[in-house]
């Protein structure tokens, strides 16, 4: 397995097991071949054309661009998601993207970036390259932006977030169906930042 938290993450070759990784800007390269799951949370997250991924992908945070292969599934809580490859399995995300994206570079804090972040429209957008062979379902204030020539193979199902209920009284609001992804990366996370620590120490 690959453990790993920084400022800049790049996967550039062939990689045997799982990926877990946190960082302001992830990156899997072009010549990537991850051979399990790949889970992170960041910024943002690239997965180049021509990149594979054998197992899930799990992801947490502001924008990813998925153009590469992903062999399984994929799971996200995020606000802006781009989709421009292939993926084997279902796809299950929660966005709560609210309008337009803001440039991702302005989002830095003035830190330098050591490659450039794509800049991903907002909310969900699916390609006109998109195939994804499992069902797409969503939870999200906007509807998706499916391209006419994406291949969604199992079909779609779009969610609206639950308000909350405006009693005191009212029932609670189900579970929500990605709080074991949220809970997963909190958890990885906070692992990553205290073996980051005792490592500089």
């Amino acid at each position: 397995d690959v453990i790993g938290a920084a400022q800049t993450i790049e996967a550039a070759g062939t990689l045997g097991d799982d990926v877990r990784v946190a960082g302001m800007a992830l990156k899997v390269g072009p010549k990537a071949k991850i051979g399990g799951d790949v889970i992170a949370a960041g910024l943002s997250l690239e997965a180049e054309k021509e990149s594979t991924i054998a197992g899930d992908f799990i992801f947490g945070g502001y924008q990813a661009l998925l153009a590469g292969q992903i062999d399984k599934d994929v799971r996200a809580g995020i606000a802006n998601l781009q989709v421009a490859g292939k993926i084997g399995g279902d796809v299950d995300v929660y966005s709560d993207s609210d309008g337009d994206a803001p440039p991702v570079e302005a989002m830095t804090g003035n830190q330098p970036i050591r490659f450039k972040m794509p800049q991903v429209p907002g909310g969900l957008t699916f390609d006109s390259s998109a195939e994804v062979a499992g069902k797409l379902t969503y939870t999200s204030k906007r509807e998706a932006k499916i391209d006419e020539a994406a291949k969604m193979l199992g079909g779609v199902s779009h969610e609206i977030p639950k308000a909350d209920p405006a009693q005191p009284n009212a029932p609670p609001p189900e579970p929500d169906k990605l709080q074991p992804v949220y809970d997963g990366l909190r958890n990885f996370i906070c692992a990553a930042l205290i073996g980051l620590v005792v490592f500089l120490v």
